[in-house]
Formats: C-alpha cells, sequence, structure tokens
C-alpha cells in the first residue's frame, strides 16, 4: 500500500450525508474511521477506548447521547490534547485542548495536513496553542479547498508528532499489532506525501522499528 494523496484523500474526505448514517445504523454496524491513519472499522469488532467523559464534561459541543472514541491522547505543560472521532459524519475527526476548565477544538482534517516552515520557527514560545485558531493556508497549485496547517512553533510540532505516536500505540491495542501494521505499513515506500509530511515521517519511523 503507497501512502499517496489520493489514499488519504479517499479515506479522509468521503462525505457521509444523514441518510447515510442512518443505513449504517438501520443495518446494525457502527462504522467509523480513525481520523489519524484514515482506517475505516466496525466499533463492534475493532475496540478504541471511549472519549473521556472528561472531554464531554468541559467542552459542551459534544452530543450528551453520541459515541466518541479516542484515538490519541497525550499531555504538554498543563494542557492535554486528545484526537476523538465519532460515527462517519464527523469522520475528519476532532484535535481537543484541555488546559484546566478551558477546551478548545478543531477539525482534525486540516491540522494533520501540517506544514514546518521552510524558514524555519520564529517563535521561541513554549506554548501549544492548538488546536482553535488555525492559520490555514491554501499555497499556489493545491486544489481548491485543500488547505493545511502551518505549525507556529516546534512545542506545536511535538504536539502532533506525540499525538500520532500514541495513535500507533493504541492502534496495535485496538486492531492487534500485527494487523495494524499491515494496514499502516507501506510496501512501497518510495514516495513521500507532501501534504502530511509529519505524519509520513512517524508512519515511517514506526514501521521500521
Amino acid at each position: 500500500m503507497k501512502i499517496t494523496r489520493s489514499f488519504w484523500g479517499l479515506l479522509l474526505a468521503l462525505p457521509v450525508c444523514a441518510a447515510a448514517a442512518s443505513a449504517v445504523a438501520a443495518s446494525g454496524k457502527s462504522e467509523t474511521i480513525d481520523p489519524v491513519f484514515g482506517l475505516r472499522y466496525d466499533t463492534a469488532a475493532v475496540h478504541y477506548e471511549t472519549m473521556p467523559g472528561q472531554l464531554r464534561q468541559i467542552c459542551k459541543d459534544f452530543k450528551p447521547a453520541q459515541a466518541y472514541w479516542l484515538y490519541a491522547h497525550i499531555k504538554q505543560g498543563s494542557a492535554d490534547f486528545y484526537i476523538v472521532n465519532t460515527l462517519p459524519d464527523e469522520s475528519y475527526g476532532t484535535v481537543v485542548r484541555i488546559e484546566g476548565a478551558d477546551c478548545s477544538e478543531a477539525d482534525f482534517g486540516n491540522t494533520y495536513t501540517a506544514y514546518v516552515p521552510a524558514a524555519g520557527y520564529s517563535e521561541t514560545a513554549e506554548t501549544s496553542p492548538m488546536p482553535g485558531d488555525e492559520p490555514n493556508v491554501q499555497t499556489e497549485g493545491e486544489v481548491a479547498g485543500n488547505f493545511h496547517y502551518v505549525l507556529r512553533f516546534a512545542s506545536e510540532e511535538a504536539v502532533l508528532r506525540g499525538l500520532i505516536q500514541d495513535a500507533t500505540k493504541r492502534g496495535e491495542k485496538a486492531w492487534g499489532a500485527q494487523a495494524f501494521r499491515q494496514k499502516i505499513c507501506p510496501e512501497d515506500d518510495t514516495s513521500r506525501d507532501k501534504y502530511v509530511p509529519l505524519l509520513v515521517d512517524e508512519i515511517r519511523k514506526y514501521c521500521k522499528t
């Protein structure tokens, strides 16, 4: 399997309407997507942890009766960062930052397409403000609607890498180590996907271990 833009774009940009979600519910299946690696699965067969109740209490946007699953969690300083998702109508996933009683959320579909600035980091602050207030940029040559997130601090890069690394551990636990590795490790690793460079870099590190 090649890690290509078409692969990630297909899985992470699938339009899922309410009618489709209703059809899934009617069939008795509860399919959703791991938003980090783009893996579609049945929640009855592959078992990720459910989202911590703390997030539902602090972040008011999460629906009380809706099921959410946890794909990554790290702590940096006084903040906790999470990646969560629900059924396919929100298949891009959500990245959440909790700091005390404050909650900030953003569409993970934008945040994971993160670029390190070509000129390096100009900010030296040890803050990691993502998600929310995202500097989404469209560069020349990108298709309309395709945006990427420009990292502002080295600490932001550390957060995103840490979330991806934690996601591999949780993926192994949910799928089984061998099955998970077969799904995300490419057979042909000859080209870098420029649209998700940090993700591809972390996958390559994982697959070499």
